[in-house]
């Protein structure tokens, strides 16, 4: 399945951790929601982020998706408007 976003929409996946720096492995009640993502797809319209792109967003940005049944990928992912990313991480 493939989601094409319209305008200036994107959809982001969550990056998330499941360990922390010294290696100890959190259980899901422990993780916090990321508030970076990598950028799966975006519209036609978007002039400042691409697919691949690493971004940063807000804690309510975005309406979350979940096709998990679907595509593996797509497990924790975001459809936002492209103002709502607030920066790029390590821009290009």
């Amino acid at each position: 399945m493939r989601l094409e976003p319209f305008g200036e929409r994107v959809i982001v996946k969550r990056l998330c951790s499941d360990t922390t720096a010294g290696g100890i492995i959190l259980p899901d009640s422990a993780k916090q929601r990321s508030l970076r993502g990598e950028v799966v797809s975006s519209g036609p319209s978007c002039e400042w982020v691409k697919q691949g792109d690493e971004v940063v967003f807000g804690e309510y940005s975005g309406f979350s998706l979940s096709f998990g049944h679907i595509d593996a990928g797509m497990d924790d992912c975001l459809i936002m408007n492209e103002e709502d990313i607030l920066a790029k991480v390590g821009g290009s």
